[in-house]
């Protein structure tokens, strides 16, 4: 399978990031801009592909590329990990979040860091204010994550309502904020660019929320047919 690259450089192959268990077996294997993946704790972390931006978090000098893995610097422990684009995120068994690669020092704020690192980091550094992370997910440019009190903080340009709180786009926060207006109880979430954000709740419930943009007549990200006008959700609806 080929992979491109998107960004404000190109490379023709993306950024891989595999979960190593403690005894040595990959665990979950993700794409640049595809998905998270979930471990135990004691997951170490490889990588391999484009290195651009410092994507592959080993220290070195940034590339454009690597052919083989390489060890993610510093990450024993990871529960949960979330590639994006430019940048990747892990949750540690201690309930913080660490990011590298590229640290845009708009008002994305990559690492939600106000871009202090800015243009990039090529070893982990620690997303300030988050003590109690359960999981880590990123669409590109915004990323959340979900607190073990079942609440959601994140970050990003909330250009399309990715925020989920009750009105238009924000114009985004480069520092953690909260997300999705009210909704607690969350235990898992999941989020695409472009897409639909979605929080299952304790109860069983799906909640979802983002301005989908879908064509009329068609059946939007969200699972609803949308007659004569574009779709839109600025809050979590079931």
């Amino acid at each position: 399978m080929a992979f491109i690259r998107k960004g404000r450089r190109s490379a023709a192959i993306a950024t891989i990031v595999v979960l190593v268990g403690a005894a040595g077996a990959a665990t979950s294997v993700l794409a640049n801009g595809v998905g998270k993946g979930e471990g135990n704790v004691g997951a170490s972390l490889k990588a391999w592909g484009s290195d651009a931006d410092g994507q592959l978090g080993d220290g070195a000098p940034v590339t454009s590329e690597s052919r083989s893995p390489v060890a993610v610097s510093a990450i024993t422990c990871a529960t949960s990990v979330a590639v994006s684009d430019l940048d990747s995120f892990a949750v540690l068994g201690s309930g913080t979040v660490e990011a590298w690669g590229a640290d845009e020092d708009n008002r994305s704020g990559s690492f939600g860091d106000e871009g202090k690192y800015s243009p990039y980091s090529t070893t982990p550094v620690t997303v300030p204010g988050i003590t109690t992370a359960v999981s880590v997910t990123a669409d590109t440019p915004d990323v959340f994550v979900l607190l073990a009190n079942g609440t959601i903080v994140g970050w990003g340009n909330d250009e399309r309502t990715e925020f989920g709180n009750g009105f238009d786009a924000s114009g985004g926060s480069n520092v953690p904020v909260a997300i999705g207006k009210g909704l607690s109880g969350v235990k898992a979430l999941a989020a695409e660019a472009n897409a639909a954000t979605l929080a299952l709740l304790d109860d069983g419930e799906v909640d979802s929320w983002e301005d989908e943009l879908a064509s009329p007549n068609e059946t939007d990200a969200l699972g609803r047919e949308v007659f004569g006008k574009e779709s839109t959700e600025q809050e979590p609806r079931p």
